[in-house]
């Protein structure tokens, strides 16, 4: 499949065999690589990618623009918002990020922080409170800092307390998510999370280390200490040893489909304009390099 078009009524359809050999390898709709393997071993895995397509068909039925029969893979075309956002994850997913972050003016990286906001304020719920905190956001590290304590109502005050120094200017941490009481007391739930495109985050996703950094940087540490969220555009199959990445992040994690399964209805349009903007300029060009 060599380009997309977003108009209705536009299908690219795939064989088996052209379906067979783009997602064994990473069970991803755009993978192309190609692979040599044997006629038993072929069907064997076939039948994985048939299971691993259902399940994202019924992870987000409404949404996911393929469709799956026997023997092909339909893409059905762009027709609505949630469209574009799975199109969106997907292309973020296998592009190459340093060399497609920038796009029709904008920064696909941190559009899909903004997303990830949004899904995770909705995942806690509608008295929760959540905002930016990583590189998409100006301003020094101490600053940031000091608009989580003010925020989250955590830490009473920003206290370096081992001469450390910030990785890249937000320690792991993009987004930070609360559930507050009204006596805006200590013991709370207050989330950091890591957003992370592309196919190589396992490394990346160990910088967050929520207890290191409220150790290293307030006065006191949280009654509560914060959870570590970890949001991928990827995908995780039993073939890629979805058990291990699970236990090995120690995270509350988030893969493609569920960052989909939490957004709200109606995504804010300033995002979406965003995103719209990313995918049509990848799709201008399209290639996985």
């Amino acid at each position: 499949m060599n380009s997309f078009n977003s108009g209705e009524g536009f299908l690219a359809i795939i064989s088996s065999r052209r379906v067979l050999s783009p997602i064994v390898v990473s069970f991803d709709e755009l993978n192309i690589s190609g692979i040599d393997e044997k006629e038993d071993e072929m069907v064997d895995r076939f039948i994985d990618v048939q299971k691993e397509l259902g399940y994202r068909k019924n992870a987000i039925p409404r949404h996911y623009p393929f469709e799956i029969s026997t023997n092909s893979l339909t893409f059905t075309g762009i027709l609505d918002d949630k469209n574009y956002v799975y199109i969106f994850l997907l292309l973020a997913t296998r592009s190459n990020m340093n060399v497609y972050r920038q796009l029709g003016g904008v920064d696909g990286t941190l559009v899909f922080e903004e997303l990830c906001q949004i899904a995770l304020a909705k995942f806690f719920g509608p008295n929760s409170q959540s905002f930016l905190f990583g590189t998409s956001i100006q301003g020094t590290f101490e600053s940031k800092v000091q608009n989580l304590i003010t925020r989250a109502g955590i830490g009473r005050r920003l206290e370096n307390r081992g001469n450390n120094i910030a990785i890249q200017k937000d320690d792991g941490i993009d987004i930070v998510a609360y559930l507050d009481f009204h006596d805006k007391r200590d013991s709370k739930l207050v989330a950091f999370g890591q957003c992370k495109t592309g196919v190589y985050w396992r490394d990346s996703i160990k910088k967050l280390d929520p207890e290191s950094f409220v150790d290293n940087w307030l006065l006191d540490s949280p009654a509560f200490k914060p959870i570590k969220v970890v949001m991928i555009s990827d995908v995780l199959t039993a073939q890629n040893n979805l058990r291990k990445d699970l236990i090995d992040s120690k995270a509350l994690f988030f893969t493609r489909f569920r960052i989909m399964e939490y957004l709200p209805e109606v995504i804010e349009s300033e995002v979406i304009i965003k995103i719209k903007r990313w995918v049509d300029g990848r799709l201008s060009n399209f290639s996985l390099s």
